[in-house]
Formats: C-alpha cells, structure tokens, sequence
C-alpha cells in the first residue's frame, strides 16, 4: 500500500470515528451526565476531552 492510499485511509477512519462521537452530542442531559457507580467519567466528561 503507498502512502498516500494509507493516508487516505487513516483520513476516512478518522471521520467515520468523529461522525459517531459527534452523535454524542445530541444525547439527553441524563444520559450525558450518567456517573457510573465505580466512580468513572460521565460521558460529558469524555466528550470534553476529546
């Protein structure tokens, strides 16, 4: 595979994967601001850093 191709690639993976994060966005307050009972992120908090 030439470099380019490989790029290309990696660029439409990239956008698959920010389409669906995106999506994230949209999700009830609930849903966003879940604390899991183990103490882990809600997915607002993910969201932010990514």
């Amino acid at each position: 595979m030439d470099i380019f191709r490989f790029i290309q690639d990696i660029r439409k993976h990239l956008n698959l994967s920010f389409d669906e994060i995106e999506k994230l966005f949209a999700k009830d307050n609930k849903m966003l601001n879940y604390q899991p009972s183990n103490g882990g992120w809600t997915v607002q908090q993910i969201l932010e850093h990514i």
